[in-house]
């Protein structure tokens, strides 16, 4: 989760669906199980729909990746050499 928003690859909603379903297990689906079968089956949905748009970020990503340039570590060791 931490990774996704620090490395800053994924823009926009994408970028907070990974915090989101971490969050939703703790807020929404844990307490959801012991609130009765309609509540419970309406907290699996909705963790489930947490997971589709995690996987919707991951296709959207897969068809057009960013690319980045050299990574700042790379960029420091080659101003050190010249």
């Amino acid at each position: 989760m931490r990774g996704v928003l620090r490395s800053a690859l994924w823009q926009g909603w994408r970028r907070w669906t990974p915090l989101a379903i971490g969050i939703a297990t703790f807020a929404v689906l844990t307490p959801g199980m012991f609130g009765g079968f309609v509540i419970a089956r309406l907290a699996i949905g909705l963790w489930m729909l947490l997971f589709t748009a995690l996987g919707w970020s991951l296709h959207i990503e897969a068809q057009h990746p960013v690319t980045r340039s050299q990574p700042r570590r790379a960029l420091q060791a080659d101003v050190r050499t010249s």
